[in-house]
């Protein structure tokens, strides 16, 4: 089969781009790389013969796509990729966020970082949010850089253990 047609690349897009963009996120990828790869995966699928099979087979199809695409950047950035953490979070992404493009994640996310106290919660949101650095997050909530980064090592293990206790469940 060819190439779909461009409805149904707009309903293969509307499916599956934010799980696409969510994955590269996972994989290393910064906000701005993850928009460009997500696109060129999709531009990947404009210009091979592609046969879609399913939702299944065609997110897979795509993230190997844009994994391949995220390996070449870093190539060409001269950085190398450890191989054994894109296969874990291969592993990680298939066993959990596959299914719902990561949804279940982010509420369990959003469930921890409400049960953070009110500083720590808006350093987070100043860092990933606001992209600000350590420097103007400590100005603004009143600790010294080396406070903010004490206060990271302390919140990031407890937000990663309280999302993977919600995600047991």
């Amino acid at each position: 089969m060819s190439a779909p047609a461009p409805t149904d690349l707009a309903s293969l897009i509307r499916r599956h781009q934010k799980g696409l963009w969510r994955y590269l996120r996972l994989l290393g990828c910064d906000e701005s790389l993850a928009d460009d790869l997500t696109q060129e995966a999709f531009v990947v699928v404009l210009s091979k013969d592609f046969d879609h099979r399913g939702d299944g087979a065609t997110a897979s199809y795509l993230r190997i796509t844009a994994r391949g695409l995220f390996l070449r950047s870093l190539a060409a950035r001269a950085r190398s990729v450890d191989m054994e953490n894109a296969e874990h979070a291969d592993a990680l992404w298939d066993a959990s966020a596959g299914v719902d493009e990561g949804e279940a994640q982010l509420d369990a996310l959003r469930a921890c970082v409400d049960q953070l106290e009110e500083r720590d919660a808006r350093a987070l949101n100043m860092l990933y949010r606001d992209e600000l650095s350590y420097e103007a997050i400590a100005h603004k909530i009143e600790l010294t850089r080396e406070g903010v980064k004490a206060l990271f090592r302390r919140v990031k293990p407890w937000l990663k253990e309280c999302v993977e206790r919600r995600m047991r469940r």
